[in-house]
Formats: structure tokens, C-alpha cells, sequence
């Protein structure tokens, strides 16, 4: 840009050759608006909604963006208690159960939608509970039924290309190829780029004997995605029927293309499963270069549906021998070729273990658990199922004991699994196992500690907390750390202590210029532990003592200036659930600076709001903030809120009986910290110097 141009007189615009802008950009200042609402935190507790409408677009939302804390079903519950009749909870809450699989559960409320939806006119407004009742009437298998909801649904404008594109299928199964045409050709009227809908036209035409029209059609739909893969193949499955020289090269490319990704092939086969051919649906699936059991699981699927036994159960027996590092069952069709490979074989723990971790992503706790225990009966030496159960008995049973026996059970078939050995160790913390008897079984398993960054932060918070702070130091600064979602602070905190503790032992000896090299370097956290700190970080406890320090030297000016920067920071006590909360102590250690300053008035106002703070707050009952999104820890096993909230209010108050001269008080409610949470890091790192 030319010198002396004002940036806000500044336009630019790029248009293609026919005059179409493509590009503006316009420098003039933007003139001041008022910033838009913050967002609504939804209730934690449903009943809190006035209406029916409210509850029905709280659950809505918490699908939507799959809310991490709070589940639709109590608000679509709630509106239901008080309407039973209301059409779009019903049709919600239907629709929920439907996705989790839950079929026969599903149409009792979408049947009640459709009851009110039809109230005073058989053609409602909305045909979307009629669609979804055809969806879980298909999945029950009452395909007569099914077609009849779906043929009901398409009389609403904004279901027809879903609901005719379902009648079509169904046609197929039937072997009515015309009628299925016909219906093909009216969804694609609505949505005539739905590949899904145009690959089905190209199958319908080559039933039709129509192979050179199935061609054209599906060279029409690679031109609309070029990717896709059912395009392709049926393209080359119309060459085929035409006998035409190019379709065995077609079907390479497509394979070479397109099948490297299992998933690929599996839900392309499902299409024609859909279609009733579980021929084409076996002919797609044979292509899978990489076969996890979930492939095997389908041909058994499939070829259970042709009635050849034999096969069905030679694939049930490659799927359990098949790899399964990667496999993940997550779909309702998934859910349905799992649930009938373990009906085929009663003996079967594989199929059992699939289909519970897959009900367990589905929110359906108890049956998966009661899987995952009948797969532990039928393969005991499978470790994952029972680290499984595990989570399971903990999070859900509520029983930390089941949870442990389990838990050790799946280490010892496997003590090479890091993962499981972090998550038995998170266990070990919640039950309250001693950190000395926990940094025991580090050191015994050290080769799996140093394999994962998360690990081994926590070998160093164990040598801290058991007083071993140089080795902690020592060790850390060997490694290079790697900042993780759920473990930012994690490491820079340890190295703090450390240098903390090992500056209050130099002081202790009279070695306060060493204890000031050491504070110093808490303030600058080195490069190898993969962090930098935050514009907002509180130092309260690394400045107090480096004032101290600074005085034992004689340095008065810079005592007083690092004792002043202990005072800063807020100073009313709040919780401290969340990653970037200011931690209790800094307000203890603005007490301490305040004192050393002389002002003892000042000093004891800290010490008073960490104790009435406490008291205050000790009994709350605690609830997720709606809009948390920084939790501290990787929450494996779910915690106590209030009893965490209890444990905090109790440190709070005996940090503040500290400051207040009330020793005895502060080490009775500091042993009750410890007793409840032995890992209590803070309490660790002031308990001493409040004996």
C-alpha cells in the first residue's frame, strides 16, 4: 500500500471475468454495536422450566451439541409427566430411543405422537413422528407396518425424500422392482442429491434388466461427488451386466479406490442389506482389505439371512479371532448383526463384549454391564472386558470394590497396558490409597510409567507427595513433556513444588541465596516441560517465601517488593473445580505477605474469609456448571462433587486457622483433608510448616 493512504478509505474487490464478485473487502471503520446477549445456561434440575416448550428445546439442545454433563432424557421426561400427550416431546423422546436401539420402547411414544399429531386430521402437519415410527417398526422387523408409516410420512413435503427412499427399499426385499422404481424416482424428485436415494436407482435399473440406464445414471451421480463410492461400484456393476470390457478394470479401480477403510466397504454393504440382496451385500464386504471382527460379524449377519448355517458360523469363529485393537461397534445396524451372532452362538464372549462396550456408548448401562459379565464368565483371560466392567461397577454399580477387584484383574492379564495401569491408579487415588504404597507400584511397573507423559506426571506429584522433591526435580528435567487436553498445569505445578520444597529445606539450613536461585526459577518454566505460563497465573506462594528469603539475606527492598506481589490476586475464597480457578492457598500466602508487611489488619481479613468461606459453603450441594469446559482431571471414574466441595471447604478453614494463630484447629482440619483425600496436594505442601 502507498504511503499516505488511510487504510478506512481503503476498497478492494476481485470479480471473476463474467463481472460475479468473488472477493470485498472494505477498510472503513466499523461502527460500534452492542455486544450480543451471553448464552442461557439450560437448569440442572428440569423442573425448573416453566413449560413444556422449554423442556422440549433444553433436550433438543443438549442432543444437539451433545452437552458433556447433562442428558436430554429428564427434560423430555418431565415435559411428559406433566402432558403425557405432547406431540413433540413424545416425538422427541421416541426419536432418543430409537438412536440407542431401544425399538419397542421408542414406538410406545412415537405412536402417542402420532396419536396427537393426528388428533383432528389424518394428514398432520408434520409427518416426522409417522417416519420415525417406521423406522423403529422396521427395526423390530414388521416390515408391513413399517412401509405403512413410511407411506403415511410422505405426505408431508419435508419427509417425502427420507420416507419414499425407505418404501423403495422395502420394495426391493419384496422383489417389486417397478414399484420400487417408481417410489425411487418420487424421492429423488425432493432430493435429487442424496447419493444414498441415486445408488438405489442404479440397483433398481439393473434388477429392471436396465444395465446401459444404470450406467448413465451412475456416471450422472460421479459427476455430482466423484467420491463416491456406491456410484462407483454400481458403475461397474452395470458394466458387468453389460458384459462390457472395461468393468473388470472398473471394479480394480473402485477396490484399490475405496476399500482400504473396512468402514467403507461395511456401510456400503449395508445399503444392499437395506435392499434385501445379503448376495451384493456379501459380494461388497468381500472386497475389505483390512477385516476386523465387526467385518466378520456382518458376513455372519448375512449369511445367516441366506440360511447357510454353515458359513454363518465359520465367520463367527474368524471373528473371534480376528484383531480387535480397532473395532468400535457404534451403529443400530452394527447392533443388530452383533445381537444376532450372539444369539447364533449362546457361547460366544466376543460378540457379548462388543455389543456391551457398543450399549454402554448408548447409555444403556445396565445391559452392558450384565454383557460384559457374561463375556468375563466366557473368556476370564480377556482383560479389556474386564476393565470394562470396571468402569462400570464404579461409575454405575456405585461399588469401588467390584471396581478394584476388576480393574487389578485386567492389569495382571496384561501389566504392559499403560492406559489400564493409569486408570487402576486413578482408581487407587479415588478409594484412597496411601501415595507412598501408590509411587511402590510405580516404581515396580516404571517401564510402562515412562511410555505416556500423563503417567509420568504423576510419578512426579507421588514423589512430591511422599517428600522425595529432588528426585521429583531430577527427573522431570530429563524428560520432554507434551501438553495434553486435561493435563495443562499438570506438570509446571510439580515443578513448582518441588523447587518450592527444596527452597524451604535450604532455607531451613540457612542457605537463603539458594532458596532465592530456586524461587526465581519457578517464575520461568523451562522449555522441556512443553507449557508456557498463563498471563493470568497466581505466584502468591512462590513469591511470600522468596520475600522471606530475600529478608534473611538483609535484602529489605526486595523482600518488601516480592512480599507486595504475594498480596496481589483476588482475594475472596470461591471453589476451585476448574483448570485456571485460583487455588485457596494464594489468599493464605496474601495473609503471610500482608503480615510480613506490617499489615496485620489487612492479613487477618484473608485469614477470616478462608474460614467463614468454609463454614459457609462446607454443606453446599455441588453441581457441574453448565458451561464447564476445563475440568482439572481426566475424569475416568466420576467423582463425589459434594465431597470434593467438603474437602476443599475443609482445607480453606484450616488454612485460615493458620493464618489466625489456631494451630491445633488447622491440624485437626488439615488431618481430616488428609484423611478423606490422601493426595490432597495442597495439604502436603503447607501441613508441615503448620506443624
Amino acid at each position: 500500500m502507498k504511503a499516505g493512504v488511510d487504510p478506512e478509505t481503503l476498497r478492494i474487490v476481485v470479480e471473476a471475468a463474467s463481472g460475479r464478485l468473488l472477493v470485498h473487502y472494505d477498510g472503513r471503520k466499523q461502527e460500534l454495536a452492542p455486544e450480543p446477549d451471553p448464552a442461557t445456561a439450560i437448569p440442572a434440575d428440569p423442573a425448573e422450566l416453566k413449560t413444556c416448550e422449554a423442556l422440549y428445546l433444553a433436550g433438543r439442545h443438549l442432543e444437539q451439541y451433545r452437552h458433556a454433563t447433562y442428558e436430554p432424557d429428564a427434560y423430555y421426561l418431565e415435559g411428559l409427566k406433566r402432558d403425557p400427550e405432547d406431540m413433540r416431546l413424545n416425538m422427541a423422546y421416541g426419536e432418543l430411543l430409537y438412536r440407542r436401539g431401544q425399538f419397542s420402547d421408542a414406538e410406545e411414544y412415537l405412536r402417542q405422537a402420532v396419536k396427537t399429531a393426528t388428533r383432528h386430521s389424518p394428514n398432520p402437519y408434520d409427518s416426522e413422528p409417522l417416519y420415525y415410527l417406521g423406522r423403529v417398526l422396521d427395526g423390530q422387523g414388521k416390515q408391513d407396518k413399517a412401509y405403512d408409516a413410511y407411506f403415511k410420512a410422505a405426505w408431508s413435503a419435508a419427509w417425502q425424500a427420507p420416507a419414499l427412499f425407505a418404501v423403495a427399499q422395502i420394495d426391493c426385499r419384496r422383489g417389486e422392482y417397478a414399484f420400487a422404481f417408481e417410489h425411487i424416482e418420487r424421492s429423488l424428485v425432493r432430493n435429487v442429491h442424496n447419493c444414498r436415494a441415486r445408488n438405489l436407482k442404479a440397483y433398481i435399473l439393473r434388477k429392471l434388466g436396465l444395465a446401459a440406464k444404470a450406467e448413465a445414471f451412475a456416471r450422472e451421480t460421479l459427476a455430482i461427488d466423484p467420491l463416491d463410492l456406491g456410484a462407483r461400484y454400481e458403475l461397474a456393476k452395470a458394466l458387468e451386466a453389460k458384459s462390457d470390457k472395461d468393468a473388470a478394470q472398473t471394479m480394480t479401480d473402485w477396490a484399490q479406490t475405496f476399500t482400504g477403510r473396512e468402514a467403507n466397504v461395511r456401510l456400503l454393504s449395508i445399503d444392499y442389506y437395506e435392499a434385501g440382496d445379503n448376495e451384493e451385500a456379501l459380494a461388497v464386504l468381500g472386497h475389505a482389505e483390512m477385516k476386523t471382527p465387526l467385518h466378520y460379524a456382518y458376513v455372519a449377519f448375512y449369511e445367516d439371512g441366506l440360511g447357510r448355517a454353515d458359513k454363518a458360523q465359520a465367520a463367527i469363529q474368524a471373528m473371534d479371532a480376528a484383531d480387535a485393537t480397532y473395532c468400535f461397534p457404534n451403529t443400530l445396524m452394527d447392533l443388530r448383526a452383533l445381537t444376532r451372532v450372539a444369539e447364533l452362538v449362546p457361547q460366544d464372549a466376543r460378540s457379548r463384549y462388543f455389543l456391551g462396550c457398543l450399549l454402554y456408548d448408548k447409555r444403556r448401562h445396565t445391559e452392558a454391564i450384565e454383557l460384559w459379565g457374561e463375556a468375563a464368565k466366557l473368556a476370564p483371560d480377556f482383560p479389556t472386558v474386564h476393565r470394562n466392567l470396571a468402569l462400570g461397577y464404579y461409575n454405575v454399580c456405585h461399588a469401588p470394590e467390584k471396581a478394584r477387584a476388576a480393574l487389578e484383574k485386567a492389569f495382571a492379564l496384561d501389566t504392559s497396558d499403560a492406559r489400564v495401569f493409569m486408570e487402576l491408579d486413578q482408581l487407587y487415588q479415588k478409594i484412597g490409597m496411601k501415595p507412598s504404597e501408590r509411587l511402590a507400584l510405580f516404581e515396580k511397573h516404571s517401564d510402562i510409567v515412562a511410555v505416556r507423559d500423563d503417567l509420568y506426571v504423576t510419578y512426579m506429584t507421588l514423589l512430591n507427595l511422599t517428600g522425595q522433591h529432588q528426585k521429583a526435580y531430577d527427573l522431570m528435567m530429563q524428560r520432554h513433556f507434551h501438553p495434553w487436553e486435561g493435563g495443562e498445569g499438570k506438570i509446571t505445578e510439580q515443578y513448582v513444588l518441588a523447587l518450592e520444597a527444596l527452597a524451604q529445606q535450604d532455607l531451613a539450613a540457612g542457605k537463603a541465596g539458594a532458596a532465592v536461585k530456586k524461587l526465581t526459577a519457578c517464575l520461568t518454566y523451562p522449555e522441556n516441560l512443553g507449557e508456557g505460563k498463563l498471563a493470568c497465573a497466581v505466584e502468591n506462594d512462590v513469591y511470600y517465601p522468596l520475600g522471606c528469603a530475600y529478608d534473611k539475606l538483609g535484602d529489605k527492598e526486595r523482600a518488601r517488593e516480592a512480599f507486595e506481589k504475594a498480596t496481589e490476586g483476588v482475594s475472596e475464597p470461591t471453589s476451585a473445580m476448574y483448570y485456571n480457578d485460583q487455588p485457596p492457598e494464594s489468599i493464605y500466602y496474601q495473609g503471610l505477605a500482608l503480615r510480613a508487611l506490617g499489615r496485620e489488619g489487612e492479613a487477618l481479613g484473608r485469614f477470616h474469609k478462608l474460614v467463614d468461606y468454609g463454614e459457609k459453603h462446607v454443606f453446599d450441594h455441588v453441581i457441574m456448571d453448565y458451561f464447564a469446559v476445563s475440568l482439572p482431571d481426566f475424569l475416568v471414574f466420576e467423582g463425589d462433587l459434594d465431597a470434593a466441595n467438603r474437602i476443599h471447604c475443609e482445607f480453606l478453614m484450616a488454612l485460615g486457622h493458620a493464618g489466625l494463630g489456631d494451630k491445633a484447629e488447622s491440624q485437626a482440619m488439615m488431618q481430616k483433608v488428609l484423611a478423606a483425600e490422601p493426595a490432597h496436594i495442597g495439604a502436603h505442601a503447607i501441613a508441615g510448616s503448620i506443624r
